[in-house]
């Protein structure tokens, strides 16, 4: 197993005891705040701190995919449209489908998807939804390897970029 593998698992194995480790504050603390006077205080206090917590750990497993995302990434080859490699367009599709779950199910934190991926995804999504020639060694098109939630992700990862571009107005 590679280290970043075993990074990706020790980070996950943190963050569920951040969550249990909150749940169980949180649990002791409303027990305690509910036989004590000021109990409204005291539980008040400690369910903001688990919220925090909450968030803190929603943050950090944010933040793991992206391990998986770049390792999805790392074998991943430029595709040619006129000679085209089965596993190649199917590793590439892969790839595509990883970034596009992503993005569209708030996984990871959208800017460093964008910032690390969104030149890549944008290049491999236009050269395989251009491509209308058969894929060796698979019974489909290149551009059949576009899947909905592929064509939604490059849509909305679109939006964001032209979000980002600055324009003025002469008056």
């Amino acid at each position: 197993m590679n280290h970043e593998v075993i990074a990706a698992y020790a980070g996950v194995g943190i963050g569920i005891a951040g969550i249990i480790f909150s749940f169980i504050s949180n649990a002791k603390a409303a027990a305690a705040g509910a036989r004590a006077q000021g109990a409204n205080e005291l539980a008040s206090s400690a369910n903001k701190i688990a919220l925090e917590s909450n968030r803190l750990n929603v943050d950090f497993f944010k933040r793991q995919g992206v391990i998986d995302l770049h390792m999805a990434w790392r074998a991943v080859n430029e595709l040619n449209p006129d000679k085209l490699v089965g596993p190649d367009v199917n590793l590439a599709a892969n790839a595509l489908d990883l970034t596009a779950s992503l993005w569209n199910h708030d996984v990871m934190e959208k800017e460093i998807l964008y910032q690390s991926y969104w030149d890549s995804y944008r290049l491999l999504f236009e050269t395989l939804k251009g491509c209308d020639k058969l894929v060796p060694g698979y019974k489909k098109k290149a551009c059949d390897f576009i899947t909905p939630a592929v064509e939604l992700a490059y849509e909305r990862i679109k939006g964001h970029h032209l979000a980002k571009t600055k324009t003025t107005t002469l008056s």
